[in-house]
């Protein structure tokens, strides 16, 4: 790909396509953009001077370049407008590559826990002064973007979802996990696996590749690696592995043992999942050769990333959670921090599945997710464009966890009866978690406002 003067991006307000918009305008690239909803990332890059439309038919003249993502249809009004003036259409996996592929970079893959680990990274690689190139895929809530823009090595996350992420030939390839999900487009479990393994195996032989070695499917990939790699994690053989893990207030404390040195590590995020994200971000300084007590101190004042086990109200009547968790694996580790953190209190889950090819490959690995908690009201399925599934609605759902994971489970069909239904289930020293990717995110400033 050639150096590009001017790029319009369509979907630019979207969680992973708008910290590329922001790299290229800081690159001193002229950037324009389209999206059908301004979100907050829009704003944010209108506030930098970007020009932004939310008309199908803006007419963005004869830019070198416009870049889609995954969800923009091949006869979307501007890919269409593109093509008739012969303008090139890139996905936005092609522009991440161009930026990542020439630099000293890290590539974060995983089934989840790839954006709070490429945050965390980020703000440790900041902190110890190796100012990073980081694009995340939320917004870190320390720095109030999902980019930061620096000249050192660049960091940034590799989706999986359509197996773009092999377009990355980063220096260092980190895998926090593998589990089954996007089956719709990887089929089987081999071929998931596979695909990993060529993303691995896509990254420079001259550093070790970095693999969470708690996940079954990854240490099996490892098993047919022709370079080096660092596993991290809980488990006897890791490389790097976490010990005397404890909650310490809303975070948590743990020993790592690097080799034969033993640190003490405190963060202020709670949850295993924390610790293993934690446990990556210091192999990276490991592998980086960085001060580690300079790591393990950044790590320290890292306040997250947002929407991912988000505080969003605490108060005498109820403590209030977000996050964006949508596969079986996330949804299971956010509920057992509510358990691990909050045993006194009653736990009511607020869920919105996402996607019905998502929800019905990964159906009875949902229905048994909720098992920690107390209730769980069922939105419907954020469909994200699919078509719907017979069958898969709320009450189906919230019959099925209702029996697998042997909790309450309330289906909720409308914005309104949600509302009224978490307000109604509420009570003093509740604790309540969202858990949703689409309407539902609408939903919780008005449900905070009806607690305050």
């Amino acid at each position: 790909m050639k150096n590009f003067s001017s790029l319009h991006f369509v979907g630019i307000s979207g969680s992973g396509m708008s910290p590329l918009a922001e790299a290229m305008f800081h690159f001193g690239t002229k950037v324009t953009g389209y999206d059908r909803d301004i979100s907050d990332y829009g704003q944010a890059l209108v506030h930098l001077g970007i020009p932004i439309s939310n008309a199908p038919d803006f007419d963005f003249g004869s830019p070198d370049g416009i870049v889609i993502s995954s969800a923009i249809a091949p006869d979307h009004p501007q890919v269409q407008l593109a093509q008739s003036r012969g303008i090139q259409v890139f996905h936005r996996s092609d522009l991440l590559a161009y930026i990542l592929n020439p630099r000293k970079s890290i590539a974060v893959a995983g089934t989840h826990g790839k954006t709070s680990t490429t945050g965390m990274i980020a703000h440790m690689l900041s902190k110890i002064g190796l100012d990073p190139l980081a694009i995340v895929g939320g917004k870190m809530i320390e720095f109030g973007s999902s980019l930061l823009f620096g000249s050192g090595v660049c960091v940034a996350e590799a989706d999986e979802s359509d197996g773009t992420f092999l377009k990355y030939h980063p220096t260092i390839s980190l895998v926090t996990n593998i589990e089954p999900d996007h089956m719709n487009y990887w089929k089987t479990e081999e071929l998931l696996k596979e695909g990993f393994l060529s993303f691995v195996k896509g990254s420079s032989p001259d550093y070790p590749c970095i693999l969470g070695w708690d996940s079954p499917f990854v240490r099996d990939i490892s098993q047919n690696l022709d370079h080096d790699f660092l596993g991290f994690g809980f488990q006897l053989g890791c490389h790097i592995r976490a010990l005397n893990c404890r909650p310490f207030g809303t975070g948590s404390q743990f020993d790592v043992m690097i080799q034969k040195e033993r640190l003490k590590v405190e963060i202020p995020l709670p949850g295993r999942h924390n610790i293993q994200n934690a446990l990556a971000a210091l192999t990276v300084a490991h592998v980086l050769k960085a001060p580690m007590e300079h790591a393990v101190a950044a790590l320290g004042t890292f306040k997250g990333v947002h929407r991912r086990f988000e505080l969003v109200l605490s108060s005498s009547q109820v403590t209030v959670f977000s996050d964006y968790a949508h596969n079986p694996g996330k949804i299971e580790a956010a509920c057992s921090v509510l358990k691990d953190y909050f045993p006194q209190h009653r736990k009511i889950v607020v869920f919105e599945p996402h996607r019905y090819t998502r929800v019905y490959s990964l159906l009875q690995g949902f229905v048994r997710a909720f098992s920690s908690v107390d209730l769980v009201l069922v939105a419907p399925v954020y469909s994200s464009g699919e078509m719907p599934m017979e069958g898969l609605t709320e009450t189906r759902l919230a019959a099925d966890i209702a029996k697998e994971s042997r909790v309450k489970a309330l289906p909720v069909s409308t914005s309104e009866q949600l509302i009224l239904e978490a307000t109604r289930q509420s009570d003093k020293k509740d604790v309540i978690l969202f858990l949703c990717a689409g309407d539902v995110t609408k939903l919780m400033e008005p449900f905070l406002r009806s607690l305050v």
